[in-house]
């Protein structure tokens, strides 16, 4: 997995007592209450405790280098035990470059108490969707990278933080991509598995055969609305059906990652390079239902 830092160039810390101008609910006993985002698995901590952990990791010159440059938000700084070892560990939740929109980044607790320092464990970018402990009581998250001029795609990747001794991995754990302008159906009312039957099989931004050559917002002589091509026996799951003016039905689908696309015009954005599954729509002609099942 990549792993991404940045140099940037001047730090300022908007320190003050957490009121409500920062987005933060501080309480008549002291204690920092965050956002609803991160309410089930934030530490209890007073504002003081929490401002002294801001300032040690700011006190690495090397985590410094990470936000110089750009003015950051204390109470864009979470104080959670993200690999459950019963130290605090750091999250920053915020906006750095605007250019670059919103980041996650990890930083480990190695040892709370005078000998405490921490070390960067994964640098995110994208806003932050949930997070959440699971029933296995491990740090699960989603994060979801939007596309700017450079980027023609919404990623969404989910994670989960896995205990490894003194350390912690961060699993992919599903990766979902669809051009911008596809059009996402409002109701999701199928899970239907299908297999596919022809070779060369498109998936389409839209449901509706367009195969002339266009030029997209992001991308020159796109064919049409082809998001990708797919070999015969690729699968997927149909989350989603339409007909046509001329009573063709279409189907809205996540497809498998197992078998990649003989070709795509999605990128696999910034965070991961995994295979992504790809929303889009396909004709239904050709699809075989395996069966019906629960996606999520």
């Amino acid at each position: 997995m990549k792993v991404h830092q940045k140099s940037v160039y001047l730090v300022c810390l908007i320190v003050g007592l957490f009121n409500a101008s920062f987005g933060v609910s501080q309480q008549t006993d002291g204690f920092i209450y965050s956002s609803k985002r991160w309410e089930k698995v934030e530490e209890p901590v007073h504002y003081e405790e929490h401002y002294y952990e801001v300032e040690h990791l700011f006190n690495d010159k090397g985590f410094l280098e990470i936000f110089r440059g750009f003015v950051v938000n204390v109470a864009d700084f979470h104080i959670v035990d993200y690999n459950n070892d019963g130290h605090w560990d750091i999250v920053y939740d915020g906006l750095l470059n605007p250019s670059d929109g919103r980041q996650v980044i990890f930083f480990r607790g190695v040892c709370h108490d005078w000998c405490g320092y921490y070390e960067l464990d994964i640098h995110l970018f994208g806003d932050l969707e949930y997070v959440i402990l699971n029933s296995g009581n491990q740090f699960e998250f989603k994060i979801t990278d939007h596309p700017d001029c450079d980027r023609n795609s919404v990623i969404e990747e989910k994670f989960v933080i896995k205990n490894k001794f003194d350390s912690c991995t961060f699993e992919l754990i599903e990766k979902t991509a669809r051009l911008v302008w596809t059009k996402v159906p409002e109701v999701f009312d199928h899970a239907t598995k299908f297999e596919v039957q022809n070779e060369h099989y498109k998936l389409r931004t839209h449901p509706v055969f367009e195969d002339r050559s266009v030029n997209s917002p992001f991308v020159q002589n796109v064919l049409g609305n082809v998001v990708a091509e797919y070999p015969k026996g690729s699968k997927g799951v149909m989350l989603a059906e339409k007909k046509d003016v001329f009573g063709r039905m279409w189907w809205y689908v996540l497809m498998d990652n197992e078998t990649n696309p003989e070709s795509d015009l999605i990128n696999q954005g910034r965070n991961t390079q995994e295979q992504a599954k790809y929303y889009g729509w396909m004709s239904a002609k050709y699809l075989r239902i395996l069966s019906q099942s629960t996606l999520f």
